[in-house]
């Protein structure tokens, strides 16, 4: 037997606290196998490659830049040993430094390219929204010019234009993509 003064009002909160967008982004990050595997790996080539500085700080010694660039003809070609983990080339110079220092600046330019490659295309993205019409299909019409052509292609006749150097090619890879 119900009574009705026995009745209670029983009140459950079901709203839930909701995520942010970061948050919810590295959820779904997290779920990807793949994705977290190729952030493992970037972060173990940037540890490797950046671990140099450190080392460089605490020597207060360059040893990359001696060994780098250093050349010793009387020990050329020498298969890897304890003390050179890959060898050294025809030039005396030790491969794995080499790598190590290949890899740093790897990720300097991709890092810069790419960053600039979004800023400029946020710039023309905004103002090709902005304006619309005759200024949105010229700016269009740009774009669909420079994806016609192949990417190294464009490369490297902007690098031809421009001339050699590092800046010249950070600037070349930022304008094709």
């Amino acid at each position: 037997m119900l009574l009705m003064s026995s009745k209670e009002t029983i009140v459950v909160d079901t709203q839930q606290s909701g995520r942010s967008l970061w948050q919810d982004a590295w959820r779904r990050f997290k779920k990807n196998r793949m994705a977290m595997i190729s952030l493992c790996f970037i972060g173990l080539l940037a540890l490797v490659a950046f671990s140099t500085i450190i080392i460089d700080i605490v020597t207060k010694e360059s040893i990359l830049d001696s060994k780098v660039i250093s050349q010793n003809l009387v020990n050329r070609l020498q298969p890897p040993s304890s003390e050179h983990i890959f060898g050294l080339d025809e030039f005396g110079r030790d491969i794995f430094l080499r790598i190590i220092w290949g890899t740093r600046y790897s990720l300097f330019m991709s890092t810069i390219s790419i960053s600039a490659a979004i800023i400029i295309g946020s710039v023309i993205g905004a103002i090709s929204g902005y304006y619309g019409g005759v200024v949105d299909n010229i700016l269009m019409r740009i774009m669909d010019i420079m994806l016609s052509l192949p990417y190294i292609l464009l490369t490297i006749a902007i690098v031809a234009s421009l001339g050699a150097g590092l800046v010249n090619v950070l600037i070349s890879i930022s304008i094709s993509y």
